[in-house]
């Protein structure tokens, strides 16, 4: 059975991008989600340092979604100093209804956009989005799996 997700990305006034599983409307936001703790610097010696964590959120573009993956689109070609960063928490739950048992719970914060990608087809009434988040480099001596 496959995996759900919750994920909640807030900015510094409080405003919150929401995306999941749950299929409330018919269609999962969140298809497939990666984390992944990347070591940034050849010199391992001081990881804490060196160590990011790295987040590929993937999904699908609906019209009940639009606004929420719009978002996503702006934070990513937002380049103003502060507004950059968000904090981001992803709740990977047993089933994808999301009623099974947490699994893991990613509370990071600093995080920013690398990549962002959209991608439609000729044969489908909706989008799949590819969205890549890192972490920002020196906050990896905080515990990012929440008790």
């Amino acid at each position: 059975m496959a995996a759900g997700y919750k994920l909640t990305i807030k900015n510094q006034q409080g405003e919150v991008i929401a995306l999941s599983t749950e299929e409330e409307h018919g269609h999962p936001d969140i298809t497939n989600v990666s984390f992944k703790m990347n070591t940034i610097d050849d010199n391992t010696r001081n990881r804490a340092d060196s160590v990011r964590c790295e987040i590929v959120i993937e999904g699908m573009i609906t019209k009940e979604n639009k606004e929420s993956t719009k978002q996503l689109a702006n934070w990513a070609k937002n380049s103003a100093d502060k507004a950059i960063y968000r904090d981001v928490e992803l709740v990977v739950h047993e089933r994808r209804n999301c009623t099974g048992e947490v699994l893991r719970r990613y509370e990071i914060n600093t995080m920013f956009v690398i990549d962002y990608e959209e991608v439609f087809g000729k044969e489908s009434d909706s989008g799949v989005y590819t969205l890549f988040l890192a972490q920002r480099e020196g906050n990896g001596k905080k515990d990012v799996f929440s008790k």
